[in-house]
């Protein structure tokens, strides 16, 4: 469900409701009637290292061939919080979150080169939003 909500300078944001109600912006109309998505926008990083997770980040690729952790931030201050994080390297990649859990577990993992999951927080868990997952035919 969509729902329109109007900012304090005029202009308008709407917001996507995704996560047990918190809000994740999709779209921004400026009082000037300037647009942006910058919820569903933002840089690649790539990671080869086990690593935590940035505020700032959104896509998150990990290339390792040997086992990697990465961990989700805190999930109390996460709420509305969106993440895609995809294996392109040969090496078991763990997701765990730094509190709470991940659709009722204490982690996921990505088992396969190019699997991927993108992750919501309601600001009390974490939750699998989709799966990706790359087939080549021949």
């Amino acid at each position: 469900m969509v729902e329109r909500y109007v900012n304090k300078d005029g202009g308008d944001t709407i917001f996507l409701t995704k996560v047990g109600g918190v809000p994740v912006e999709i779209l921004k109309i400026t009082e000037d009637g300037a647009l942006s998505a910058n919820a569903f926008s933002g840089k690649i990083r790539t990671v080869t290292t086990s690593s935590s997770l940035l505020s700032t980040d959104f896509y998150v690729l990990v290339s390792s061939s040997s086992p990697i952790a990465i961990t989700l931030p805190l999930a109390t201050v996460s709420g509305g919080k969106v993440f895609t994080v995809k294996s392109i390297g040969t090496g078991v990649v763990t997701i765990t979150p730094l509190g709470g859990l991940i659709d009722g577990a204490a982690n996921f993992l990505l088992n396969t080169q190019y699997q991927g999951a993108t992750f919501g927080c309601d600001g009390g868990n974490w939750f699998v939003l989709n799966t990706i997952r790359i087939s080549f035919f021949e």
